[in-house]
């Protein structure tokens, strides 16, 4: 139903989900796929609405986006 490959967890392992996303996006552009889209949405969805998600380098925080 995922996506998921070796790049995919290297980058969860760093919790660079900006990486991850640039990615996924690659990866859908290659291969047009339902899986793919539903991934890209789903990580998406993760790092605006589930709050607090610290990435490395940077910390991200959605309640900031909205001031």
């Amino acid at each position: 139903m995922f996506y998921y490959d070796n790049n995919v967890a290297k980058f969860e392992k760093e919790l660079d989900y900006t990486s991850l996303l640039n990615y996924l996006e690659k990866q859908y552009l290659k291969n047009k796929t339902d899986t793919n889209l539903i991934t890209i949405i789903t990580y998406s969805w993760y790092l605006n609405f589930e709050g607090d998600v610290n990435q490395s380098p940077l910390t991200y925080d959605a309640k900031l986006c909205f001031k």
